[in-house]
């Protein structure tokens, strides 16, 4: 079985969404910045998932790992060999050099420095040596931030990112449905990941300019102007960016209707809220297995996994 090695980072206030979001990935409690995972995920789904690499080689002496290069006569084109230092490897420069010219060497092949078609990563965790295909993300959700309809109180792309992953626990079989979709943040980013996604908007308005912000990034995702109380069909998981008090005229017990109504066509919830809103949540029948807050100007957002 393949085992990768995951390294992600995140700024101090996202801290909580991005261990929330790395616990559901790989269903492990996280403490280094370093994961290593059985699980082949795509590290351009996560914002905070730098690299992987698809381990081919572990030792405690990097002579070792040499000698198994050698001994397998590698034929590869276009390849580039790269140090990556992590954590707290303190390995000068003029020795990762000569680290990645001695892997280099065993490569039958030419090299390609400038646009590898294959990059073998040589990294330290701690005092164990690794070798192996290296994956980066490609950060292409940076081009979606600014969209052609928004609001001010729109989800961000990098959270919409993370709940999506919370939604579908790196199954990219599950069906979703965000019921209030608002511009289609959500449903442009789980498209561009190949997850399967349907959304509601009751406001005429806002469900025009979700279409219009879907068009524009060609995705092809089913949007229903509607009421989410009318929808009839089950989902393996529901994403609910609750309307708020503070940005709507919306009452108590209209936010648990909504919440209840997602306890009646899906078997997870991920919910999203300006406020604790765990009364509520319990109400519906729900059981709360993870949670975290995100500061968010003088306001906090807060997250829940529901099952």
């Amino acid at each position: 079985m393949k085992k990768y090695l995951y390294v992600f980072n995140y700024p101090r206030l996202e801290e909580g969404i991005c261990l929330m979001e790395m616990r559901t990935l790989f269903e492990k409690d996280i403490i280094e910045k370093e994961i290593f995972s059985n699980k082949n995920i795509d590290v351009s789904d996560s914002v905070y998932i730098n690299f992987k690499i698809e381990i081919l080689h572990m030792d405690e002496k990097f002579e070792n790992i040499v000698e198994k290069i050698k001994k397998e006569k590698i034929i590869m084109e276009e390849f580039k060999v790269e140090y990556y230092k992590i954590g707290n490897d303190e390995t000068e420069y003029a020795e990762r050099i000569k680290k990645t010219r001695s892997i280099g060497l065993e490569v039958q092949g030419e090299p390609n420095m400038k646009n590898p078609k294959t990059i073998y990563g040589i990294v330290k965790v701690k005092d164990i040596w690794i070798l192996g295909i290296y994956k980066k993300n490609n950060f292409l959700w940076n081009s979606r931030v600014k969209k052609p309809m928004s609001y001010s109180n729109s989800l961000g792309v990098s959270l919409a990112k993370s709940v999506i992953n919370l939604a579908t626990c790196g199954d990219r079989n599950i069906s979703i449905i965000d019921p209030c979709c608002g511009i289609g943040t959500i449903l442009i980013e789980a498209c561009k990941m190949n997850v399967n996604i349907e959304g509601y908007e009751i406001n005429k308005k806002i469900y025009e300019n979700a279409k219009i912000n879907l068009k524009f990034y060609n995705c092809n995702v089913e949007i229903t102007n509607g009421d989410m109380h009318e929808i009839a069909k089950k989902y393996d998981s529901s994403i609910l960016d609750i309307p708020y008090g503070i940005f709507s005229h919306i009452t108590k017990e209209e936010q648990q209707s909504l919440i209840n109504k997602t306890r009646e066509i899906s078997k997870r919830l991920i919910l999203i809220s300006f406020e604790d809103l765990d009364y509520m949540i319990e109400k519906a029948e729900f059981k709360i297995i993870d949670r975290c807050e995100i500061p968010k100007g003088n306001f906090k957002r807060y997250i829940y996994t529901c099952m």
